[in-house]
């Protein structure tokens, strides 16, 4: 009664290669980064909180914290702060060092 169940050995093979691939998308237990996700992913940058203009000095309302990482990271906001902007800027544009001058 089991013939009806029964594969061919071309059905097998094929059949264990399923099992292989479907092995290999399980993919490893351990997680890696990409180098992109490492750069980019957990650290927070510094962004126009609205629409700056060319000479504005930036202040605490100018300057808002988002990830990712766009431009000048956070760790730099004393930095940045009164410092002027080289350009104008639209709201949530990543803040460049060569965008500013510094106080």
């Amino acid at each position: 009664p089991d013939h009806f169940f029964a594969m061919e050995p071309d059905e097998f093979k094929i059949f264990i290669q399923m099992i292989n691939d479907a092995y290999y998308c399980l993919g490893s237990p351990e997680k890696k980064m990409l180098p992109e996700e490492r750069a980019q992913g957990r650290r927070e940058g510094l962004y126009a909180a609205h629409d700056i203009a060319e000479g504005d000095i930036l202040g605490n309302n100018d300057i808002m914290i988002q990830r990712p990482a766009g431009g000048i990271r956070k760790r730099h906001y004393q930095t940045v702060l009164d410092s002027a902007s080289k350009k104008a800027f639209a709201k949530g544009d990543a803040l460049e060092w060569d965008s500013i001058i510094l106080k």
